[in-house]
């Protein structure tokens, strides 16, 4: 599966109305630190409360060109779901073909 750009440094706006910054050095160490054995992220939509419906599992990620991403394994009723219906029909296509 093709890697999904996630985030970039800079100022980001919290759900709480905060601004904080990431800078490259704490991106980097995200990558280093992500192991999917201690907790695989869910791959989400969005910032969802109850982080669902998932619609995969972050694999690994990885920094570079100033870019955040993941590798992610699609999976679960949710993703068929999506592939079968709605407005991300297409979206999820080249994502699960990539």
């Amino acid at each position: 599966m093709k890697a999904l750009q996630i985030f970039k440094p800079g100022k980001h706006k919290a759900f709480d109305g905060r601004v904080i910054s990431f800078g490259e050095a704490e991106l980097r160490a995200a990558a280093a630190v992500y192991d999917p054995a201690l907790h695989e992220a869910p791959l989400v939509i969005g910032h969802p409360e109850s982080n669902a419906p998932a619609y995969g599992r972050v694999k690994s990620l990885s920094y570079s060109e100033r870019v955040l991403t993941a590798r992610a394994r699609p999976g679960g009723r949710a993703i068929r779901r999506a592939r079968e219906r709605g407005p991300l029909q297409e979206n999820f296509r080249v994502l699960l073909h990539a």
